[in-house]
């Protein structure tokens, strides 16, 4: 289970306890990624990492499946486990802003890599469940250089991953969108994009009232 605080991001302290909960609750590592590794290639840009953190989880022999979380979610009591509901491909959850493939989308397929995605479902690659087995036959196409711009990792992992691998489609509580009614009784993982995250510190404090901890 992996998540990134490059720049050591102020809204951590409100999701990461909950992060550590869940990791415990599972059975699951938490790491923790702080800095860019040595050789990661692609400047300042952050959304690199998770692309990157994927690759060297691929290379390694002591985890069968990875869950990858941007910081700004937050894994409410309520979550169930999601490790094995993927079987061996990978797991995400359509987004709720962009929830279909469209002409955007496509366009920034055919303008850097010549292709068009396949039809359908968009997901947002906030959270990413996949097993080393999938990520190991992604390892060929997640090869720099990647562009930057718009929505750069969320556009490369789906054209990328969609088109190679059995994906489960996840309920959208498992990524669901704040502020749109989010419940922590029925919304698994709560993602708090852009300035939404200015809400963390008073969501999270009701999470901590003893009617919630009491379902840890």
């Amino acid at each position: 289970m992996t998540t990134f605080n490059i720049g050591n991001l102020w809204y951590a302290q409100y999701t990461l306890p909950f992060m550590r909960q869940y990791a415990e609750r599972v059975g699951a590592e938490l790491c923790i990624e702080e800095e860019f590794p040595s050789w990661f290639q692609y400047g300042a840009m952050p959304h690199w990492i998770m692309v990157d953190s994927i690759k060297r989880f691929a290379a390694q022999d002591r985890y069968e499946t990875g869950l990858f979380l941007d910081l700004d979610q937050l894994v409410t009591p309520s979550c169930p486990d999601v490790f094995n509901l993927i079987g061996d491909g990978a797991g995400v959850v359509a987004d709720m802003g962009i929830p279909q493939v469209d002409g955007p989308f496509e366009d920034w397929c055919q303008e850097w890599f010549g292709e068009l995605p396949q039809r359908g479902a968009y997901f947002n690659a906030g959270l990413l469940v996949i097993s080393r087995n999938a990520a190991r036959r992604l390892l060929s196409v997640l090869t720099a250089p990647y562009p930057d711009g718009y929505l750069p990792d969320n556009h490369y992992l789906n054209l990328k991953l969609t088109k190679r691998e059995p994906v489960t489609w996840l309920p959208l509580e498992f990524n669901w969108l704040a502020p749109q009614y989010a419940d922590p009784e029925k919304h698994h993982i709560i993602h708090f994009v852009g300035g939404m995250k200015s809400m963390l510190p008073e969501f999270t404090a009701r999470l901590k009232s003893p009617v919630h901890i009491a379902g840890l």
